[in-house]
């Protein structure tokens, strides 16, 4: 039994910026994807599952998913406000791999291993550790001056 998992998807033959991609939770039960929010609940079974792609996008992971009728993209997140989201990189990645257990698609795509080289990875990680540093500082320094008022 696989547990809940926040995403953001969109049913449609296309994903780009433009699109709006809706907030909700998916779950792999009885050899099926579920995946549902307040409005809309969708089921899609394993064996009609045809392709599978997993890549990169816009600073983030996604899973497509082809039917012989649809087409979803899903995104593990940690919170989504309006069309901003943080994505989560592992619960993404944990997704993927339940989904191509149920499925059984003759095409499978991982399209994420070694998009990033090593050298780009380690600016990435310094780019957000400067990010971090300049944050904490910021609010040190903020705190220290309303303490002081």
């Amino acid at each position: 039994m696989s547990s809940d998992f926040r995403v953001m998807f969109h049913f449609g033959p296309e994903l780009n910026g433009s699109t709006r991609a809706s907030k909700g939770y998916a779950k792999l039960e009885g050899g099926a994807l579920v995946v549902w929010n307040d409005t809309q609940t969708r089921s899609i079974n394993g064996s009609d599952i045809q392709a599978i792609t997993f890549y990169h996008f816009m600073g983030t992971r996604v899973i497509r998913i082809e039917t012989g009728n649809s087409r979803i993209f899903l995104s593990a997140i940690r919170f989504m406000i309006g069309q901003v989201a943080l994505g989560n990189y592992f619960g993404t990645g944990k997704l993927f791999d339940e989904i191509v257990r149920i499925g059984n698609a003759a095409v499978v795509y991982n399209e994420t291993k070694g998009t990033l080289g090593w050298k780009r990875r380690l600016a990435r990680v310094f780019v957000f550790a400067v990010i971090g540093f300049c944050a904490g500082a910021l609010t040190t320094a903020a705190l220290a001056f309303l303490q002081h008022r």
